[in-house]
């Protein structure tokens, strides 16, 4: 742990840490938020179609919130998201307090999901600004790692003010931790302002960033399966719905712990690529016994887990993002990674919902596996081959001199 106590003695980590959680920790509340805005406004499916609306919005506007905040003052812009966040956040506080229409609740949920879009992206792009270039690779891996408690505690935190003050209370949390994030990135060190070089190609077209995006849409398809599956399986398991959100919370600390336990081997590691997609396979692996648990103990044992590879993956991938892409656009290629990972989500809730009616909570479970380990050992082909092919090229030029 010598590499995370160099971290935390710096002054200018710490204060990231801040930022960074503050306004990533509301972020977490929102699905659930919107789950309970929809029932306070009508039912469950109602909720169920604005926490869709949050979570699509985010993503397909991800790319554009990412490149504005590339292209100006990046404290400045990651100000503005956070304001941006908290006022509408705040409105919805007030629409659910009043009872408003759902269109209103549905204006406000799309609102919500394109100011929170570039904010994961843009902290991800200042890491390296804060902590000394040999760092960098360990700070990514707490990063990652703060972003899996942040994914623990907000919803237990929103279900805590939700207890007391219902959905609205949620939503006036979410503001006033936005308002808190965009006050914090004031405290972080100055940036340059930056222009994108013409030269600069866009984050897609790098082949390695295209890669890690496939590969964390295939992990975003088999957490959106897992969360939406987890609740059905305790009940069949002859438990309550409610008891879903605790093996969510699990994978979220299985994933966390293996973050801080071998998060900086794997960003040091001399074959990244490599590792990233045998992670995404790894995923795929540890998820099946899962559909094959038939007790609750068992089923909490193996979701702790089954959360170990995804904060390892996100280190990976950020780490490569970092070395692959122009600085100028990293805040655009950081927010394409976030737009991943909640299509991902999205795609497997959509997933879920056809497979549980007919082959119900172990089935779909299983069919978690499929994405990860059919685009890992894809990635994994597409590396070997890649390989050879440079290591045949290399040898040409070698027989030609």
């Amino acid at each position: 742990m010598p590499a995370y106590r160099a971290l935390l003695r710096q002054p200018t980590w710490r204060r990231y840490l801040l930022a960074s959680t503050a306004s990533r920790l509301p972020i977490t509340m929102g699905v659930f938020g919107m789950v309970l805005a929809g029932r306070a406004l009508g039912s469950f499916a109602l909720g169920a179609r604005l926490a869709a609306l949050y979570t699509i919005t985010g993503a397909a506007t991800a790319l554009w919130r990412g490149r504005r905040l590339d292209r100006g003052d990046l404290h400045r812009g990651l100000q503005r998201e956070g304001l941006a966040f908290a006022l509408v956040t705040a409105a919805l506080a007030i629409a659910v307090r009043a009872h408003a229409g759902w269109p209103i609740a549905a204006l406000l949920a799309c609102g919500s999901g394109a100011a929170l879009a570039g904010i994961p992206g843009g902290y991800r792009s200042l890491v390296p600004s804060v902590v000394p270039a040999t760092e960098v690779g360990t700070a990514y891996a707490v990063d990652a790692v703060g972003v899996e408690v942040c994914f623990t505690l907000g919803p237990a935190a929103a279900a805590g003010v939700a207890w007391f003050a219902g959905a609205a209370g949620v939503f006036a949390l979410m503001a006033v931790l936005g308002a808190a994030g965009a006050l914090a990135v004031t405290h972080l060190p100055a940036t340059p302002r930056r222009g994108v070089p013409s030269d600069a190609p866009s984050p897609i077209r790098v082949p390695v960033v295209a890669a890690v995006l496939i590969g964390t849409l295939a992990l975003g398809m088999a957490l959106g399966v897992l969360d939406a599956t987890f609740p059905a399986l305790a009940v069949a398991l002859g438990s309550r719905a409610a008891l879903g959100g605790i093996f969510i919370t699990l994978m979220a600390l299985g994933s966390a712990c293996s973050g801080l336990a071998v998060g900086p081997r794997i960003a040091a590691s001399a074959d990244l690529p490599k590792r990233a997609a045998q992670l995404v396979i790894v995923f795929g692996l540890v998820v099946i016994p899962l559909s094959l648990a038939r007790g609750l103990p068992e089923v909490a044992a193996l979701a702790l887990v089954a959360g170990a590879p995804f904060a390892l993956m996100s280190t990976a991938g950020a780490v490569l993002i970092q070395r692959s892409v122009d600085p100028a656009r990293s805040s655009e290629a950081f927010s394409l990674l976030n737009a991943a990972i909640l299509g991902g989500d999205a795609i497997g809730s959509a997933i879920a919902s056809t497979l549980l009616g007919p082959l119900g909570a172990h089935a779909t479970l299983a069919a978690a596996a499929v994405g990860p380990l059919a685009i890992g050992l894809a990635l994994l082909a597409v590396v070997h081959v890649t390989r050879r092919g440079a290591g045949a090229v290399t040898l040409d030029s070698a027989n030609s001199t």
